[in-house]
């Protein structure tokens, strides 16, 4: 049964958000304390039912502290875990001092695997493009695992709500009765506001490689898809310079990344790999005599 959705901002402006869109931008290019702070707002907002979207058979946090199990689950991926994926880390961290403090188990986590790996940047997309882009996508998750559960998808902005229903479609698939719900940061309340601003949240702080460089730098960062594919899109010369300025645990965990998300079988990322590569091995006898 669906319990109902929770969203802690409304977007309703293109210029006036009720957040720090500057604290946003940093959180989707890897910030982990940015992410933290997010899921503190979040967390407070929901266990105090703030703005709350009521279920069929009363709030969902009554749902919450009955002692049921609860699995909280971050938005789909493929290889590197989604900015959401560390939103909704720190975000089990609140809702499990909640559960303790009422003597309840606390909530578990899995994710949902997503199939496709997109070359686009989502955020730029209108709403029929995603929806275009989203048509032939299939989500999975493991059913036996959350059968029986209270099923909290945690996402940090709803703008079309397509990848809501894509998560509906997959639960059908599934053939069960789900209690679930959905629970964002932030939702675009206006439907006159273009799909598109969520790429100028995207940006707000972070627009180039230098500016994910200096997440980079302060030691408190989580590589991710949105990353990874700035990285990639740079140019020749600011590709250099980053890879330049970068260690080697970096860069391999970026190898890494940029293989299991598939990105290497692009032809327009071939050269970037073999520098990549050419860099990490240059480094490696020198790393070694030390």
């Amino acid at each position: 049964m669906f319990l109902g959705s929770y969203h802690r901002h409304s977007i309703n402006s293109e210029k006036d958000f009720p957040f720090d869109p500057k604290v946003y931008s940093r959180f989707k290019f890897g910030c982990k304390k940015s992410a933290r702070s997010m899921a503190s707002e979040l967390a407070t907002g929901f266990l105090h039912r703030e703005e709350y979207v009521y279920a069929a058979d009363g709030p969902p946090e009554s749902q919450i502290f009955t002692g049921r199990q609860v699995v909280v689950i971050s938005s789909a991926y493929r290889f590197v875990p989604s900015a959401s994926t560390f939103l909704c880390q720190y975000f089990s961290g609140f809702l499990n001092d909640a559960l303790r403090r009422r003597d309840l188990p606390p909530a578990e986590e899995t994710r949902v695997h997503r199939r496709m790996f997109y070359t686009k940047d989502y955020g730029k997309l209108s709403e029929a493009q995603r929806q275009e882009l989203l048509q032939s996508e299939r989500f999975h998750m493991d059913a036996e695992f959350v059968r029986g559960k209270i099923l909290l998808f945690l996402d940090d902005v709803r703008i079309t709500g397509m990848h809501e229903r894509v998560i509906q479609n997959m639960l059908k698939d599934m053939h069960s009765d789900f209690d679930y719900m959905f629970l964002y940061y932030a939702r675009l309340s206006n439907t006159g506001v273009a799909a598109t601003i969520e790429d100028e949240l995207n940006h707000s702080s972070i627009r180039d490689v230098w500016g994910i460089n200096e997440l980079i730098k302060s030691g408190n960062y989580f590589i991710g898809v949105r990353a990874i594919k700035h990285i990639l899109a740079s140019d020749d010369f600011q590709f250099d310079l980053f890879l330049n300025d970068q260690d080697n645990d970096f860069l391999e965990d970026l190898y890494f990344s940029i293989i299991g998300e598939s990105y290497h079988l692009l032809p327009e990322n071939k050269d970037k790999l073999q520098k990549l590569l050419r860099v990490i091995h240059s480094r490696r006898p020198k790393e070694a005599a030390v």
